[in-house]
Protein backbone atom coordinates (compact mmCIF):
# COMPACT_ATOMS: atom_id res chain seq x y z
CA UNK A 1 0.00 0.00 0.00
CA UNK A 2 0.98 3.26 -0.95
CA UNK A 3 0.09 6.51 0.86
CA UNK A 4 -0.34 10.28 -0.36
CA UNK A 5 1.52 12.25 1.34
CA UNK A 6 3.00 16.14 1.16
CA UNK A 7 6.64 17.08 2.14
CA UNK A 8 7.16 20.67 3.73
CA UNK A 9 10.49 22.15 4.60
CA UNK A 10 11.05 25.10 6.42
CA UNK A 11 14.81 25.06 6.59
CA UNK A 12 17.23 23.20 9.23
CA UNK A 13 15.81 21.87 11.88
CA UNK A 14 14.27 18.08 12.68
CA UNK A 15 12.20 16.11 10.81
CA UNK A 16 8.58 15.65 11.54
CA UNK A 17 5.77 12.98 10.60
CA UNK A 18 2.63 14.65 10.93
CA UNK A 19 -1.03 12.45 11.44
CA UNK A 20 -4.10 13.73 11.13
CA UNK A 21 -7.25 12.86 12.84
CA UNK A 22 -10.58 10.65 11.91
CA UNK A 23 -12.10 12.46 8.47
CA UNK A 24 -9.11 14.49 8.16
CA UNK A 25 -6.21 14.88 5.35
CA UNK A 26 -2.60 16.17 4.97
CA UNK A 27 -4.23 19.55 4.58
CA UNK A 28 -5.41 19.42 8.22
CA UNK A 29 -1.73 20.87 9.92
CA UNK A 30 -2.48 23.75 6.95
CA UNK A 31 -2.95 26.72 9.89
CA UNK A 32 -0.82 25.23 12.50
CA UNK A 33 2.72 25.24 9.86
CA UNK A 34 1.80 28.71 9.15
CA UNK A 35 4.15 29.63 12.90
CA UNK A 36 6.15 27.14 11.98
CA UNK A 37 9.57 28.47 11.71
CA UNK A 38 12.25 25.41 11.03
CA UNK A 39 12.54 21.85 10.52
CA UNK A 40 10.73 19.61 7.34
CA UNK A 41 7.23 17.86 7.98
CA UNK A 42 6.13 14.82 6.44
CA UNK A 43 2.03 14.64 5.65
CA UNK A 44 0.58 11.28 4.83
CA UNK A 45 -3.23 11.04 4.28
CA UNK A 46 -4.03 7.88 6.09
CA UNK A 47 -5.57 4.99 5.25
CA UNK A 48 -9.19 5.49 3.78
CA UNK A 49 -8.63 9.54 3.71
CA UNK A 50 -7.91 12.16 1.41
CA UNK A 51 -5.92 10.82 -1.90
CA UNK A 52 -4.64 7.56 0.17
CA UNK A 53 -7.95 5.16 -0.56
CA UNK A 54 -6.59 1.48 0.16
CA UNK A 55 -7.90 -1.29 -2.29
CA UNK A 56 -7.59 -4.15 0.28
CA UNK A 57 -9.28 -4.58 3.37
CA UNK A 58 -6.03 -5.61 5.19
CA UNK A 59 -4.75 -2.48 4.15
CA UNK A 60 -6.42 -0.80 6.71
CA UNK A 61 -5.30 -2.37 9.51
CA UNK A 62 -2.80 -1.40 12.05
CA UNK A 63 0.38 -3.12 10.62
CA UNK A 64 -0.16 -2.99 7.34
CA UNK A 65 -0.99 1.27 8.24
CA UNK A 66 2.74 0.95 10.64
CA UNK A 67 4.50 -0.59 7.66
CA UNK A 68 3.09 2.02 4.91
CA UNK A 69 4.38 4.88 7.19
CA UNK A 70 8.01 3.72 7.94
CA UNK A 71 8.15 3.13 3.91
CA UNK A 72 7.43 6.67 3.35
CA UNK A 73 10.28 7.51 6.41
CA UNK A 74 12.28 5.19 4.34
CA UNK A 75 12.21 6.92 1.59
CA UNK A 76 12.53 10.80 2.85
CA UNK A 77 14.79 10.32 5.84
CA UNK A 78 16.45 6.65 5.86
CA UNK A 79 19.19 7.56 8.49
CA UNK A 80 17.27 10.14 10.86
CA UNK A 81 14.69 10.06 13.58
CA UNK A 82 11.64 12.03 13.33
CA UNK A 83 9.98 13.39 15.23
CA UNK A 84 6.36 11.76 15.61
CA UNK A 85 3.10 13.93 15.87
CA UNK A 86 -0.75 13.16 16.21
CA UNK A 87 -3.48 14.46 16.73
CA UNK A 88 -6.85 12.68 18.02
CA UNK A 89 -6.87 9.58 15.93
CA UNK A 90 -3.64 9.92 14.70
CA UNK A 91 -2.43 10.28 18.21
CA UNK A 92 -3.04 6.69 18.78
CA UNK A 93 -1.74 5.71 15.96
CA UNK A 94 1.28 7.72 17.25
CA UNK A 95 1.37 5.98 20.23
CA UNK A 96 0.85 2.56 18.64
CA UNK A 97 3.98 3.22 16.17
CA UNK A 98 6.01 4.42 19.21
CA UNK A 99 5.34 1.01 21.52
CA UNK A 100 5.62 -1.01 18.33
CA UNK A 101 8.70 0.58 16.49
CA UNK A 102 10.60 2.48 20.14
CA UNK A 103 13.71 3.05 18.38
CA UNK A 104 12.13 4.70 15.02
CA UNK A 105 11.94 8.23 16.68
CA UNK A 106 13.33 11.15 18.28
CA UNK A 107 10.12 12.48 20.47
CA UNK A 108 6.11 12.04 20.22
CA UNK A 109 3.82 14.99 20.47
CA UNK A 110 0.11 13.85 21.23
CA UNK A 111 -2.31 16.48 20.40
CA UNK A 112 -5.74 15.97 21.81
CA UNK A 113 -5.12 12.18 22.31
CA UNK A 114 -5.69 9.04 24.40
CA UNK A 115 -3.97 5.78 25.37
CA UNK A 116 -7.27 3.86 23.79
CA UNK A 117 -9.72 2.17 25.80
CA UNK A 118 -8.67 0.20 29.05
CA UNK A 119 -11.23 -2.35 28.87
CA UNK A 120 -12.56 -4.94 26.25
CA UNK A 121 -15.89 -4.54 27.49
CA UNK A 122 -15.34 -0.46 26.75
CA UNK A 123 -13.80 -1.42 23.41
CA UNK A 124 -17.15 -3.86 22.32
CA UNK A 125 -19.07 -1.54 23.33
CA UNK A 126 -17.59 1.18 21.02
CA UNK A 127 -17.03 -0.92 17.94
CA UNK A 128 -20.97 -1.40 18.55
CA UNK A 129 -21.41 2.74 18.29
CA UNK A 130 -18.81 2.15 15.41
CA UNK A 131 -20.82 0.27 13.38
CA UNK A 132 -23.55 2.55 13.37
CA UNK A 133 -21.45 5.36 11.75
CA UNK A 134 -20.22 2.85 9.29
CA UNK A 135 -23.90 1.94 8.49
CA UNK A 136 -24.47 5.06 7.96
CA UNK A 137 -21.58 6.20 5.75
CA UNK A 138 -22.41 2.87 3.12
CA UNK A 139 -26.18 3.55 3.36
CA UNK A 140 -26.79 7.74 3.54
CA UNK A 141 -23.32 8.70 2.22
CA UNK A 142 -21.26 11.44 3.12
CA UNK A 143 -23.13 14.67 3.58
CA UNK A 144 -25.62 13.20 6.03
CA UNK A 145 -22.70 11.49 8.10
CA UNK A 146 -20.98 14.77 8.24
CA UNK A 147 -24.19 16.40 9.18
CA UNK A 148 -24.33 14.06 12.29
CA UNK A 149 -21.14 14.00 13.03
CA UNK A 150 -20.30 17.20 13.65
CA UNK A 151 -23.27 17.48 16.31
CA UNK A 152 -20.49 15.45 18.53
CA UNK A 153 -20.17 17.62 21.71
CA UNK A 154 -16.23 16.95 21.21
CA UNK A 155 -17.05 19.44 18.31
CA UNK A 156 -18.66 22.55 20.24
CA UNK A 157 -15.61 24.73 20.83
CA UNK A 158 -15.50 24.58 17.07
CA UNK A 159 -18.37 26.71 16.21
CA UNK A 160 -16.57 29.60 17.63
CA UNK A 161 -14.08 29.63 15.46
CA UNK A 162 -14.43 32.44 12.11
CA UNK A 163 -16.78 31.07 9.64
CA UNK A 164 -14.10 30.84 7.35
CA UNK A 165 -11.94 28.27 9.59
CA UNK A 166 -15.80 26.05 9.68
CA UNK A 167 -16.22 25.57 6.28
CA UNK A 168 -12.47 24.27 5.90
CA UNK A 169 -13.00 21.76 8.17
CA UNK A 170 -16.61 20.92 6.99
CA UNK A 171 -14.98 20.92 3.03
CA UNK A 172 -12.55 18.48 4.22
CA UNK A 173 -15.18 16.67 5.48
CA UNK A 174 -17.56 16.36 2.63
CA UNK A 175 -14.36 15.51 -0.13
CA UNK A 176 -14.10 12.06 2.28
CA UNK A 177 -14.77 8.81 0.35
CA UNK A 178 -17.67 7.32 3.07
CA UNK A 179 -16.33 3.87 2.01
CA UNK A 180 -12.58 4.78 2.90
CA UNK A 181 -13.58 5.99 6.28
CA UNK A 182 -15.84 3.05 6.91
CA UNK A 183 -12.91 0.97 6.48
CA UNK A 184 -10.89 3.05 8.62
CA UNK A 185 -13.35 2.89 11.52
CA UNK A 186 -13.07 -0.62 10.92
CA UNK A 187 -9.26 -1.20 10.72
CA UNK A 188 -8.28 1.46 13.21
CA UNK A 189 -11.22 2.48 15.14
CA UNK A 190 -10.96 2.89 18.95
CA UNK A 191 -12.58 -0.25 19.39
CA UNK A 192 -10.62 -2.00 17.34
CA UNK A 193 -6.82 -1.12 18.44
CA UNK A 194 -5.60 -2.17 21.95
CA UNK A 195 -5.18 -0.47 24.87
CA UNK A 196 -1.70 1.22 25.17
CA UNK A 197 -2.03 2.71 28.99
CA UNK A 198 0.10 -0.45 30.17
CA UNK A 199 2.95 0.40 27.81
CA UNK A 200 2.99 4.05 28.27
CA UNK A 201 5.87 3.45 31.34
CA UNK A 202 7.79 1.91 28.68
CA UNK A 203 8.58 4.68 26.55
CA UNK A 204 11.51 6.41 27.45
CA UNK A 205 11.70 8.59 24.26
CA UNK A 206 10.64 12.80 25.13
CA UNK A 207 6.55 13.15 25.12
CA UNK A 208 4.74 16.19 24.80
CA UNK A 209 0.74 16.12 25.86
CA UNK A 210 -1.06 19.06 24.36
CA UNK A 211 -4.41 19.33 24.90
CA UNK A 212 -7.22 22.21 25.24
CA UNK A 213 -8.88 23.74 28.06
CA UNK A 214 -11.98 22.89 27.15
CA UNK A 215 -11.39 19.43 26.06
CA UNK A 216 -12.06 17.95 29.49
CA UNK A 217 -12.22 14.33 28.44
CA UNK A 218 -8.92 15.05 26.74
CA UNK A 219 -7.05 17.34 29.26
CA UNK A 220 -8.32 13.98 32.03
CA UNK A 221 -6.72 11.69 29.65
CA UNK A 222 -3.56 14.10 29.35
CA UNK A 223 -3.41 14.17 33.59
CA UNK A 224 -3.74 10.77 33.58
CA UNK A 225 -0.72 9.88 31.29
CA UNK A 226 1.43 12.29 33.18
CA UNK A 227 1.32 9.61 36.04
CA UNK A 228 2.72 7.06 33.86
CA UNK A 229 5.22 8.78 31.03
CA UNK A 230 8.85 8.70 32.37
CA UNK A 231 9.82 11.53 30.09
CA UNK A 232 7.19 13.99 29.34
CA UNK A 233 5.78 17.67 29.61
CA UNK A 234 2.07 18.42 29.41
CA UNK A 235 0.58 21.96 28.12
CA UNK A 236 -2.86 23.33 28.34
CA UNK A 237 -3.91 25.52 25.80
CA UNK A 238 -6.41 28.22 27.74
CA UNK A 239 -9.60 29.35 25.91
CA UNK A 240 -9.73 26.36 23.67
CA UNK A 241 -11.16 22.42 22.95
CA UNK A 242 -9.99 19.45 20.84
CA UNK A 243 -9.16 20.92 17.59
CA UNK A 244 -5.80 22.94 18.79
CA UNK A 245 -3.91 23.32 15.37
CA UNK A 246 -7.20 25.35 13.80
CA UNK A 247 -8.46 26.64 17.68
CA UNK A 248 -5.15 27.72 19.04
CA UNK A 249 -2.67 27.45 16.10
CA UNK A 250 0.11 30.08 16.71
CA UNK A 251 0.22 28.71 20.55
CA UNK A 252 0.14 25.01 19.14
CA UNK A 253 3.22 25.89 16.86
CA UNK A 254 5.24 27.56 19.37
CA UNK A 255 4.85 24.67 22.22
CA UNK A 256 5.60 22.04 20.17
CA UNK A 257 8.69 23.91 18.84
CA UNK A 258 9.94 24.69 21.97
CA UNK A 259 9.79 21.16 22.74
CA UNK A 260 12.06 19.87 20.01
CA UNK A 261 14.98 22.48 21.59
CA UNK A 262 14.23 21.86 24.90
CA UNK A 263 14.23 17.89 24.73
CA UNK A 264 15.48 16.57 21.94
Amino acid sequence: MNLFYEVKRFGPGPIFLMLHGFTGTHETFQELLQHFSYGTVILPDLPGHGKSQAASEKDYSLQETERALLAILESECPNEKPVLLGYSMGGRLALALSVDYPDAFSGLVLMSSSPGLKTESERHKRRKQDEKWVDLLRTSGIDLFVQKWERLALFDSQRELPVSSQEKIQTERLGQNPEGLAKSLLGVGTGVLPSYWDNLQELTLPVLLLAGEKDLKFTRFANEMLEKLPNRVYHEIAGVGHALQLEAPEETARVIQRFCKDYL
